[in-house]
């Protein structure tokens, strides 16, 4: 039997170094004096051009993202009568005036005219769920209504917003929140002309919190005002009978002041207008 004898792959592997080397000593950038910093250079440019591949990569998957998300966006907003594809319909023309993170629950109401024929009071404290958000850490305010039928259009609201959840659950989006009615007294005895120190009495809320649920009352109260609800003008008067005494002072002149000198100001405005 003959075996032939194969090379050896040491002496294949120094050959191939050696003519590498010799190909790199041939190559013009071997004898340039800066050729250590050049190779860093190219180093470091490599490794810029795959984080910038590796951005470009995130960038197309978030904008897919982005696409499918406002596409059921789209959808829900088409199941619920804003929408007629690209065209909003007498629903969402009324949408577009509502800015706050309950919009469509709120056009709903409008729209169920769950708003109507109450007093500026009364509207004022069934709108104040949509701002009102109870806290474990926060006072433990119970809902109150003045009359039995103003009960029922709260658990309408809640009726409302669940049956909006579910549509968002179903599409994968953000769920909007239940109303929390446990302000309502409190944003109504204000509206009504109540003192302060009346309302704040007998709750163990700050005062620099119910100051900050009423302004946010006022800016949703005003929004409603602009549409062509029924009750845009309830709501109107509803947010000039919040919009008063130390309401209607707080923060003036402190704008981009930091948060710990905004709260020390308003707490001097609530003791100042305690002292009137």
């Amino acid at each position: 039997r003959i075996v032939k004898r194969l090379p050896s792959s040491d002496g294949d592997n120094q050959r191939r170094s050696e003519s590498n080397r010799s190909a790199v000593e041939r190559h013009p950038v071997h004898g340039c004096p800066d050729r250590d910093s050049h190779l860093r250079a190219l180093r470091d440019a490599e490794g810029v051009r795959r984080e910038i591949e590796g951005l470009e990569k995130q960038i197309r998957s978030r904008t897919g993202s982005l696409v499918e998300h406002f596409d059921r966006i789209l959808q829900m907003l088409e199941q619920w009568g804003h929408l007629d594809g690209w065209k909003l319909t007498e629903r969402g023309e009324r949408l577009v005036r509502i800015y706050h993170e309950s919009d469509l629950a709120i056009a709903e109401a409008l729209e169920e005219q769950l708003f109507d024929d109450l007093s500026a009071a009364e509207l004022a404290g069934l709108a104040s769920s949509f701002v009102y958000e109870s806290r474990a850490s926060g006072p433990d305010l119970s809902p109150w209504f003045p009359r039995r039928d103003i009960e029922q259009r709260a658990d309408q609201l809640e009726d409302l917003t669940r049956s909006i959840a579910r549509d968002e659950i179903a599409l994968g989006l953000s769920v909007t929140r239940t109303p929390d009615s446990g302000f309502f007294a409190l944003a109504h005895a204000w509206a009504a002309g109540d003192d302060l120190d009346h309302l704040l009495g007998d709750d163990d809320m700050p005062g620099g919190d119910f100051v900050r649920t009423i302004k946010q009352l006022v800016d949703l109260l005003r929004q409603i005002s602009e549409t062509d609800a029924s009750c845009a003008t309830t709501a109107s008067e509803a947010a000039d009978a919040l919009h008063r005494g130390v309401v209607a002072v707080s923060g003036r002149g402190r704008i981009g002041d930091d948060e710990s000198d905004a709260e020390s100001g308003l707490e001097s405005d609530l003791a100042a207008s305690e002292l009137q």
